[in-house]
């Protein structure tokens, strides 16, 4: 007797680029195979016959099923798509970390003073901090030594203190503006 094909392709499949309909047509595919796999299971290894299968397809062949079907095939593209989104995004993610290291990296290489920049900048901030402590000692020794003999002397001293004491404030903002511009 020759065998009966089923009608469920025509069903699911609408047309040649319709994939949800080929998927859905595949699951339907594993369902027979777990239907005949179940059936000798239960009847000594014995094939299902004919009258079996068209029982099977009266049961996949209603629209419900068949919707069934096609529902899960939809799902399944959309999971597919999904992941493929979630792993091109993490892809794009890991590519811009990346490439905003090596450009932190780049910048940060152009700023950075050489080490003789830095070396003379050390040098030159002890010179001007020794001329600084060097000054207020004499200074303050001067004014030590002036209070002990005269109100005027000392009034006098007290202004060149402010004066010496700007001029070491603008010094230190001098040095603040050199090396500034030395680290650009």
């Amino acid at each position: 007797m020759a065998r009966k094909y089923s009608y469920i392709y025509s069903l699911l499949v609408e047309g040649e680029d319709d994939i949800v309909g080929m998927i859905a047509y595949s699951i339907y595919k594993m369902d027979k195979i777990d239907f005949i796999e179940s059936y000798k299971t239960e009847h000594n290894n014995s094939e299902p016959s004919e009258n079996d299968l068209s029982g099977f397809h009266k049961i996949v062949g209603a629209t419900s099923q068949l919707e069934s079907y096609r529902m899960k095939a939809q799902h399944l593209i959309d999971e597919i798509i999904g992941q493929s989104t979630d792993e091109r995004i993490d892809e794009i993610k890991q590519k811009l970390l990346e490439s905003s290291d090596r450009r932190l990296t780049e910048i940060v290489e152009k700023i950075k003073p050489s080490k003789t920049d830095q070396y003379l900048s050390g040098i030159l901030q002890s010179v001007v901090a020794s001329f600084v402590f060097a000054s207020l000692t004499v200074f303050i020794s001067y004014i030590v030594k002036i209070t002990n003999s005269n109100v005027t002397q000392c009034s006098m001293a007290y202004i060149l203190f402010g004066v010496l004491l700007i001029i070491c404030v603008l010094l230190g903002i001098g040095l603040w503006y050199v090396h500034s511009k030395s680290i650009k």
